[in-house]
């Protein structure tokens, strides 16, 4: 580590904690774990792997908060997901996971963007047949993906300026989701894949506008 990016007081199993982001030299995050008791400072997640908390790293600026709803803090742990040829447009698959009675316990899987503007939450049954990357206007496209090799475009998601958004340039793209600064855009380019049956209905209920939840 080189520094720290960010510090969220918490609790863990009823005892006061501290999850502290901090930054890797080569870039991403990792998130190390502190609790307090009357025996002492206790940092779970460095005993884990042994040397390090490195079991949660991940190569995006992505921050540690509830991810769910469910009022606990949850740690993103990242997997870079195959991107095809271009390396720079990689995004990680994100677990979020509580740290509970000596246990990472996976609560969500999803790909948040780039600049970290939103995320989409992931099936268990797309692991091992999706792939993501980065694409214009803080996009998400992802793909079918088999026999290590990237398949067709399925899915784009999009966050456009409301100052730059206008419907005759997004004419394919429906809307899922504004407020005063940002319109959420989405194409479904194949409706039937791997993947299994993709429609609007679909699309809305994965998207979330947050990352984590405020507080």
């Amino acid at each position: 580590a080189i520094g720290f990016k960010s510090i969220r007081k918490s609790a863990v199993d009823g005892k006061p904690a501290l999850f502290v982001d901090c930054t890797l030299l080569e870039g991403g995050l990792f998130t190390e774990l502190i609790t307090f008791s009357s025996k002492g400072l206790k940092a779970p997640l460095y005993a884990q792997s042994g040397q390090s908390s490195l079991i949660t790293k991940r190569s995006q600026n992505i921050l540690c908060g509830d991810a769910n709803g469910d009022g606990v803090v949850e740690v993103p742990c990242g997997t870079v997901l195959p991107s095809g040829d271009d390396v720079q447009s990689a995004l990680d698959l994100i677990e979020w996971k509580q740290y509970s009675s000596g246990e990472l316990l996976l609560k969500e899987r999803s790909v948040v963007s780039k600049a970290g503007q939103y995320k989409f939450v992931i099936n268990e049954n797309w692991l091992g047949s999706f792939a993501a990357a980065e694409s214009e206007n803080d996009g998400i496209d992802i793909y079918e993906y088999g026999d290590k090799e990237k398949g067709k475009l399925v899915l784009s998601l999009k966050a456009v300026s409301t100052e730059n958004y206008d419907e005759d340039s997004f004419q394919d793209w429906f809307v899922i989701s504004q407020n005063y600064k940002t319109v959420y855009i989405a194409k479904i380019t194949e409706k039937q894949s791997k993947l299994g049956t993709i429609d609007k209905k679909t699309v809305k209920k994965h998207f979330r506008e947050k990352i984590v939840e405020e507080g």
